[in-house]
């Protein structure tokens, strides 16, 4: 677990339009921006690695100080010929892809598309719990 990086991303593009059940089947995860519309949200991805966390959040309202963590996986690569294009899509194992876990919301990007990537040294009871460790 020493060098595993920790991401945790949305899902709905637009805000509205969740892509959740696509992803789950899909066995993928993809960032509904280019790397030249969202350049914040595609940076963080670049450092994205095979046997990485990642965990799909959903907001829970304007002003709330928590997100619940809706799937758990671990990335098995990522899609080169999406970066090509400046587009963002790994493919996940989906281990618990129906969690439904209230967590604080402790990191001010957490309410981005993309929070991460974590290390444990980071927060290590936080990350704990976001990830069912």
């Amino acid at each position: 677990m020493g060098n595993r990086q920790y991401y945790i991303v949305g899902a709905s593009y637009g805000g509205c339009e969740s892509q959740l059940e696509r992803f789950l089947a899909d066995g993928i995860w993809a960032l509904g921006w280019s790397g030249e519309d969202a350049p914040s949200q595609y940076a963080p991805l670049m450092k994205m690695r095979k046997g990485d966390f990642i965990a799909v959040k959903r907001m829970n309202g304007r002003g709330a100080s928590d997100v619940t963590i809706l799937a758990r996986g671990i990335v098995r690569g990522v899609i080169t010929e999406a970066k090509e294009e400046k587009r963002f899509v790994c493919t996940v194992d989906w281990f618990e892809p129906t969690v439904n876990k209230v967590v604080p919301a402790k990191h001010r990007g957490i309410f981005q598309s993309v929070a991460g990537p974590f290390k444990l040294d980071d927060d290590r009871d936080w990350l704990i719990n976001v990830f069912g460790l």
